[in-house]
């Protein structure tokens, strides 16, 4: 189809590009001009089932209800043991003026593989600033899906084909909106 003389084109964005070089079937044309990650992995979810999925950390930004510093909370995995893996705990204070954190002593029993309810005494009723989580999703054909979100928006995103041919690599960057890159 030829464009009308006079008629503005429509720019497409280099994510999109590298989205069609990348995974062509992922490409469709309402990311030309700008990519929106939800929508993304849900095509991805959509087009690729998971079989597994890991979550990799959590980490709660908050302030403890009756207090005034920040804390952060953070879960993350260890190493697999089987087909299990474990988790480990932390609790940081973070700097009123600096931002720098200080680890806070948490019982060890709470560390390893912390319940609900160990992570409950932290966050019971806090001001939650921030929830970001990451998670690696196996996905039924052999690809990895890596993806990170801030509350439920999707931040970034790495896919990989099970040969690791092509990676797909998009992130929400502050100044500049999603990049994408096809290796």
């Amino acid at each position: 189809m030829h464009q009308a003389w006079g008629a503005p084109s429509i720019p497409i964005s280099r994510s999109f590009e590298s989205l069609k070089k990348c995974y062509p079937i992922l490409a469709n044309d309402e990311f030309k001009q700008s990519v929106d990650l939800d929508r993304l992995k849900e095509k991805i979810d959509n087009f690729d089932f998971t079989v597994k999925s890991t979550l990799r950390y959590r980490r709660l930004t908050y302030i403890p209800q009756g207090g005034t510093e920040t804390h952060r909370l953070t879960i993350r995995a260890l190493t697999k043991k089987g087909s299990q893996y474990s988790y480990e705990m932390f609790l940081e204070k973070m700097g009123p003026a600096d931002g720098v954190p200080t680890e806070l002593e948490i019982p060890l029993k709470q560390r390893k593989n912390p319940k609900q309810a160990d992570i409950n005494t932290y966050i019971f009723d806090a001001d939650l600033k921030l929830e970001e989580t990451s998670y690696v999703d196996t996905k039924l054909n052999g690809h990895t899906l890596i993806y990170s979100r801030q509350f439920k928006k999707v931040y970034d995103l790495v896919l990989k084909d099970s040969k690791g041919v092509h990676t797909l690599t998009c992130e929400n960057q502050k100044n500049l909106g999603v990049v994408c890159t096809c290796k």
